[in-house]
């Protein structure tokens, strides 16, 4: 499968995305990621180190939304509680405002 992304036509056309953490996380963004498992996996706690490395120095993101079946969960408190609201929590993804919907 051709990737239109290399061809230059289409290059020219592509902004160049502020990703200060790069070296640390290594995706590039715009970045939207799932994270499935059963329960007791670490789902959670993964998040928790992801966001770590995102946060570093300058930061990766103005904005974070972790959409999940129960926002009671003592690390999403943390994260919440920790970012001083850039990192929201949402148990329906129709809570997000249509403008901030990822």
């Amino acid at each position: 499968m051709e990737n239109f992304y290399d061809k230059k036509d289409v290059k020219k056309n592509v902004s160049k995305t502020d990703n200060p953490n790069y070296n640390l996380h290594h995706f590039d963004v715009p970045y939207r990621a799932l994270c499935v498992a059963p329960s007791g996996s670490g789902k959670s706690n993964f998040i928790c180190n992801l966001i770590s490395l995102f946060c570093r120095g300058k930061g990766t993101f103005d904005e974070n939304h972790i959409i999940c079946k129960s926002k009671d969960e003592p690390l999403y408190r943390f994260l919440c509680d920790k970012s001083r609201g850039l990192i929201e929590v949402h148990e329906d993804l129709f809570e997000i405002e249509t403008h901030k919907r990822v």
